[in-house]
């Protein structure tokens, strides 16, 4: 409800801002119509000034024509006799322009003459002075006639200098007179000229007055039209307030209503969590109960299907419920029939998914904090290790383990708030011909033999505990045993596991402030190696001591089951490393989980008797109604 009335409200802010956007706008746009009207009107009494000196100059200039008119022109009214006065005036101009022209030619004509005059004046002082020197000697006489002829010269001389001058005085007389009619004739055809462009301007002006004017009236038009829209705009706006103001005072409301809403939610949600934390305590204790109720030690029996080397002869595929026919030299048969009751049994049939479906109670059980051990038992190709690991296609118990457990610790994260953390730590140990090494070690090696792991009060000794943060860590870690762990041929197994492989999960959970959260879990998921009977394995050498070593500890392990089923006050755990690691997980509250692997082929009947047994020990359990096997 908020989220829409504060849509709708932010809505209207955008669009009364868009208004006074388009307000703004229109203001501006009428700012520059009245400015561009002002302009023009600047514009037109300046053109109507200056066609008002246009005309001015105009009427000068008709007074100046009438008075040439009347000076040159008879009855020259007429526009024809105007132009051929000017006519006239030009072909003048023309002569007087020829006239200057010729003065000029002639003052420098009589230019030049002055100066060869000067240069001959020049020249007859320097023979005066010759000839003088040269009458210093002679008589006075001579010297007067000289003096005579010189006098006579020089007067001939001045006097033809004087003319000579007079006519450049003249010359010069003449040529101003020429300028002076020359430039009358110019200014009368510049004022000509000057009329006709502003005839031209003034014609160009008032075009563009007119456009103007037009332009003015179309933008009044407009801006009238403007208002009108702005006005009713403004309306809308002050509608569009009033409703704004309504839904501010909706929108208050609502939050006030959102905020003891939310106040609710979260007292309920402190409430419920509380409730959930009770529940959860609740559960892990009636599981625990139910996990009690069908005993702690709870024993499944699993029959794996023939393998193809095992089809070659089709009357001998499946295991008879009666022991196999024996040859009594002509006495009557007497086949044995054998009944045994479990927890649950798996024929060929049944799939990774069933065996997960009857462990996944116990992998809770450890998530709730409990110690728990799964182990698989049988004979050397039973099936042990598909059943435990699997593989891409058929993921056995360890992969859905760890998918379960990665599962809870997001949900129990995700739903503390940060309050509650989950740390998952894994082990990887091998028990090897009596020897427990750590597959885990960087110093171990591509096949995990150098690291010797010392047992202590029935716990590893300076082992790894890795962390994980999810099933890919594990996944990886998985690997790493598949790579290191000791895997031999003998000739009832071409991969037989000749170690037994512990793999053990912690799953720890702590707060720091909530109270009776911390717990922690373990789970122990273990894949024994296969008991073998030596004359068919054919082991010898390095393979017979280890059949020798498995069948020890797989010997001590069911001698520790019987005397748990028999409550003895003496549990032989220190006769092996591997009963002595199992101490926690196989008394005590710890929940156990025996997956008993046999094989349907006759030929193996004599081992899987000899499992069966073991698991018959293990349960405690014989002719049991539901689930039923006889071999």
């Amino acid at each position: 409800m908020e989220g829409r009335h504060l849509q709708v409200c932010d809505g209207l802010r955008e669009q009364l801002a868009k208004e006074k956007e388009v307000g703004s706008e229109r203001d501006r746009e009428l700012m520059v119509m009245k400015d561009e009207r002002i302009a023009a009107e600047q514009k037109f009494q300046q053109v109507t000034g200056e066609l008002t000196s246009v005309n001015e100059k105009l009427r000068e200039v008709t007074a100046r024509n009438d008075e040439l008119e009347a000076m040159k022109i008879n009855d020259s009214s007429s526009a024809g006799e105007v132009q051929c006065h000017l006519l006239e005036l030009q072909g003048k101009y023309n002569e007087v322009k020829e006239e200057l022209r010729a003065a000029q030619l002639s003052v420098e004509s009589k230019s030049s003459k002055i100066a060869q005059l000067e240069s001959t004046i020049e020249k007859i002082n320097e023979q005066h002075d010759g000839r003088m020197k040269q009458l210093q000697e002679s008589s006075a006489a001579e010297k007067s006639a000289v003096n005579s002829q010189n006098a006579e010269l020089l007067s001939r001389l001045e006097n033809q200098l004087q003319s000579v001058q007079q006519d450049l005085e003249n010359a010069r007389e003449e040529l101003k007179v020429a300028h002076v009619k020359m430039e009358g004739m110019e200014s009368l055809q510049t004022k000509e000229a000057t009329e006709d462009n502003h005839a031209r301007e003034v014609a160009m002006f008032k075009n563009k007055i007119n456009t103007l004017e037009s332009r003015l009236r179309d933008n009044e038009v407009e801006l009238e039209s403007k208002l009108e829209e702005t006005g009713a705009l403004r309306r809308e706006l002050s509608v569009v307030k009033g409703e704004n103001e309504d839904l501010s005072m909706e929108l208050c409301n609502t939050k006030e209503e959102l905020e003891e809403y939310c106040d609710q939610f979260e007292s309920l949600e402190r409430k419920l969590v509380h409730e959930n934390f009770v529940l959860n305590e609740i559960r892990r204790k009636l599981h625990n109960r139910v996990i009690q109720l069908s005993g702690n030690i709870r024993v499944f029996v699993r029959v794996r299907p023939l393998i193809e080397s095992e089809k070659i002869d089709l009357t001998k595929q499946t295991i008879e419920l009666t022991e196999p026919y024996k040859d009594r030299g002509g006495l009557n048969p007497r086949q044995k029939k054998y009944r045994f009751g479990f927890d649950r049994v798996y024929n060929p049939t049944n799939d990774q998914e069933d065996v997960w479906e009857g462990a996944q109670p116990l992998v809770q059980s450890a998530i709730d904090g409990f110690d728990v051990c799964m182990f698989a038992y049988g004979q050397t190709g039973s099936g042990k290790t598909h059943t435990m690991i699997g593989d891409e296609a058929n993921r056995g118990l360890i992969p859905r383990a760890v998918e379960m457990i990665f599962a809870n610790k997001r949900e129990i994260e995700s739903k503390s708030d940060g309050d509650i953390t989950v740390k998952v730590g894994v082990e990887l140990l091998e028990i090897y011909n009596e020897e427990v090494r750590d597959l885990l070690s960087n110093e171990s090696g591509s096949d995990g033999k150098l690291v010797k792991i010392n047992v202590n009060g029935h716990e590893a000794v300076g082992n790894i505990l890795a962390t994980a943060e999810s099933k890919e860590d594990i996944e990886g870690i998985l690997n790493i045993a598949q790579k290191r762990r000791c895997v031999k041929a003998t000739k009832s197994n071409s991969e037989s596991s000749r170690s037994h492989l512990l793999f053990t999960i912690h799953f720890d959970v702590s707060s720091t402030t909530r109270e009776g959260v911390d717990r922690n879990g373990v789970l122990h998921i273990i894949d024994l190696a296969g008991s073998e009977r030596l004359n068919k394995s054919g082991s010898h050498g390095a393979l017979l001591t280890e059949a020798q070593h498995i069948n020890k500890s797989l010997s001590a392990l069911s001698l520790v089951i019987e005397k748990l089923q028999a409550k003895s006050e003496h549990i032989p755990f220190r006769d092996s490393k591997l009963t002595y690691l199992l101490r926690n997980s196989l008394g005590g509250d710890s929940k156990t989980l025996a997956i008993v692997c046999c094989s349907s082929h006759q030929v193996h009947f004599q081992e899987s008797m000899n499992s069966i047994r073991f698991a018959a020990k293990a349960s405690k359990v014989e002719l049991k109604e539901g689930n039923q096997i006889s071999v």
